[in-house]
């Protein structure tokens, strides 16, 4: 079920991640990088936190440092090319 929902209403789910990383990025900092870029993020998002959510795993999640741990590992080389190396 969670997978023919996130099929349903992904695409509306990265507009919503889209316009709401707009709103929490550094002003200019999305114009910098592009629409597209902000769009590949939001995506690389929602993909990653529904990993997290319905996907057993080995390592724990439980915590903040746990999740970092997580986002280290597999997240952050997965970040869309133009936001890699990017200053804020």
């Amino acid at each position: 079920m969670s997978l023919e929902l996130a099929g349903r209403y992904h695409r509306a789910a990265v507009d919503r991640m889209a316009e709401a990383l707009r709103v929490i990025f550094p002003p200019g900092f999305a114009e910098r990088i592009g629409a597209d870029a902000v769009d590949d993020l939001a995506d690389c998002i929602l993909r990653y936190a529904a990993m997290v959510l319905l996907l057993p795993s080995t390592q724990p999640l439980d915590t903040p440092d746990d999740l970092r741990a997580f986002a280290r590992r597999h997240f952050l080389p997965s970040l869309p090319m133009a936001l890699r190396g990017v200053p804020a």
